[in-house]
C-alpha cells in the first residue's frame, strides 16, 4: 500500500510542479501543449509550484535545438 501511495505522489501534479515543470495556459485557460499552438504578443499564464505570473509570447521556436 506505501509503494502505491510513493507512485500516486510521483504522478501528482503537484508533485511534478515541486521538480521545476509549470504549466503555461492561454487566456482561456486552456493547457498549451506545443509552441506552434501561440504567436507573437500572445498572452500567457505560467503556473510554477509556488505561483503563477502572467507573461506574453515574444517570439516561438518550433525546434527543440
Amino acid at each position: 500500500l506505501a509503494a502505491t501511495g510513493e507512485k500516486l505522489n510521483a504522478l501528482s501534479p503537484l508533485s511534478i510542479l515541486s521538480r521545476g515543470y509549470s504549466v503555461v495556459s492561454d487566456k482561456d485557460s486552456r493547457i498549451i501543449k506545443n509552441a506552434v499552438s501561440l504567436k507573437k504578443n500572445d498572452l500567457i499564464k505560467i503556473r510554477f509550484h509556488q505561483g503563477c505570473i502572467d507573461a506574453s509570447v515574444i517570439e516561438t521556436h518550433t525546434s527543440t535545438k
